[in-house]
């Protein structure tokens, strides 16, 4: 695995579980608010991670010309669940899983860095 991947891949997690559960936007007292330095007179913020939201196009991507790959990520970094489990529910191996998850990381890193000499050359 990649590390700085695996980070971005479990902020894309969070990320879009809060989303799925309609909990992006945060009250003006929440102490994720305060823990930011979010000033209460704004009220309501949402809050949106740029890298969760990369990752969620490439995700969307990889949904339809990967899938074995999308369902592995949605098993591991959305419900959290273990080897094991992701296995019998997308019907592989557990070492196919683990192979899933370094193919995974090489494409999102291959692709966030396209994104960003993209971006660089564009600047």
């Amino acid at each position: 695995m990649i590390g700085w991947v695996d980070e971005k891949m479990i902020a894309w997690g969070d990320w879009a579980r809060r989303r799925d559960d309609g909990g992006l936007g945060y009250p003006k007292d929440s102490p994720s608010c305060r823990m930011r330095g979010i000033s209460g007179a704004m009220g309501s913020t949402v809050l949106v991670e740029s890298d969760a939201m990369q990752v969620e196009a490439i995700m969307a991507e990889l949904k339809a010309i990967r899938p074995e790959l999308y369902l592995v990520a949605r098993e591991w970094y959305l419900v959290g669940a273990p080897a094991s489990t992701v296995a019998r529910r997308v019907g592989c191996h557990r070492d196919t899983v683990y192979a899933r998850l370094d193919s995974l990381h090489i494409v999102i890193s291959n692709r966030l860095v396209k994104r960003d000499c993209a971006e660089v050359r564009a600047n």
